[in-house]
């Protein structure tokens, strides 16, 4: 069976927040004209699969997926489950607004299938809270996380935000030691960027926001690298911790190119080498399905040197690179073409290798990005 990742985009919020560029609406008006759509979708993206695919995660993305009742997550899996084939003990994720879930809302998602939930706690700090236009507190957030653990989950993933203006690294350490008392499997650790045509991108140009500078930046990450690895959580990639044994298997599956299919208006798909996405409109979304077409926006075929400069890419966010792999895949030698580089960066203590694979340094980490451009 070939192994892929199912994604479903959900594109409605409460309030968008104003630095975030996924693709979301404020009104819920169009929420069941959607949802009839997103089955539509389901029905004609399974007639382009053989019935050697098997789906080993689900994840629900969004906007706030966590506005969907239990009644309507259940009438979805029920739907993707009479299309699509399912591994045993496949992986279902579903991201969370703590202003927008209850202890009942747990439970009962829990109980049709949902076993694992990504709570979007962000900070811990109230006032940084508020300067992000969230819609929650900071006891929402604990109060969601005790909530998910009461209805019994046992994966649970936090994200938490730093390099905020305004925000000391006292804060941040404060944000992050609340987030290891607390003990969730997985924690995720974004730094704020600002996206190209958001309301956050707008004010900085009018000189309104100010941003941190790269050093205080780099330094509140390399405190979570420090208190997170000392607190029993693995960095398996860039901005990502987890448990043994807890990893995100979707995110995991994204980034080593495992193929996946994306439902939903801006959903992206990757399937036999071909990049695709959905259109960036709910009304555009509803009305190509209503007319029975695939509201597919765009598409690109994957050349060689693209695929081989993605693998790099996505590999030194996860901290490794099998160049023996890559070699063998793409013909392409790094030990041997970039040996004076991977020497001088062995010397600076940016990499650990023995010449068949590469592994990222703590302090490699900080500059993965950097390192991969050198790369290729």
């Amino acid at each position: 069976m070939n192994q892929a990742s199912l994604y479903i985009h959900f594109p409605f919020c409460m309030r968008k927040c104003f630095y975030c560029d996924f693709y979301s609406v404020e009104s819920l008006e169009s929420l069941e004209e959607f949802l009839k759509a997103l089955k539509h979708e389901i029905l004609l993206r399974r007639t382009l699969l053989t019935d050697d695919v098997l789906f080993e995660t689900i994840y629900f993305g969004g906007g706030t997926p966590s506005l969907l009742s239990a009644a309507q997550v259940a009438e979805l899996l029920g739907t993707l489950s009479s299309s699509f084939q399912f591994s045993d003990d496949v992986e279902i994720t579903i991201e969370v607004n703590p202003g927008t879930v209850s202890l009942d809302w747990f439970s009962s998602v829990r109980l049709i299938g949902v076993n694992r939930v990504s709570i979007g706690i962000q900070s811990f700090d109230d006032k940084l809270l508020q300067w992000l236009t969230r819609i929650h507190s900071s006891g929402d957030g604990v109060h969601a996380y005790l909530a998910a653990r009461g209805a019994g989950f046992e994966n649970v993933s936090i994200d938490l935000m730093f390099g905020l203006p305004m925000q000391s690294i006292a804060q941040w350490e404060c944000t992050l030691q609340r987030a290891v008392e607390l003990g969730p499997e997985h924690i995720s650790t974004y730094s704020l960027i600002v996206e190209p045509e958001t309301q956050l991108e707008r004010l900085v140009k009018a000189g309104k926001v100010k941003l941190l500078d790269d050093d205080a930046d780099a330094a509140m990450y390399q405190l979570a690298i420090e208190l997170l690895t000392s607190s029993g959580y693995e960095q398996y990639e860039i901005s990502n911790f987890a448990k043994p044994g807890f990893r995100s298997r979707h995110n995991a599956n994204y980034w080593n190119h495992k193929p996946y299919l994306g439902l939903g208006p801006s959903a992206h798909s990757f399937w036999k080498g071909e990049r695709s996405w959905n259109v960036r409109s709910i009304s555009e979304y509803i009305c190509s399905l209503n007319k029975n077409r695939f509201p597919t926006a765009g598409a690109e075929i994957l050349r060689e040197t693209e695929q081989f400069e993605e693998s790099v890419y996505l590999g030194l966010r996860q901290g490794r690179i099998d160049m023996r792999a890559l070699a063998s895949q793409f013909g392409i030698d790094l030990a041997t073409q970039k040996r004076d580089l991977l020497e001088e960066w062995q010397r600076l203590g940016f990499i650990f290798s023995d010449g068949a694979v590469l592994q990222l340094t703590r302090q490699g980490f900080l500059i993965a990005d950097e390192l991969a451009r050198q790369l290729i």
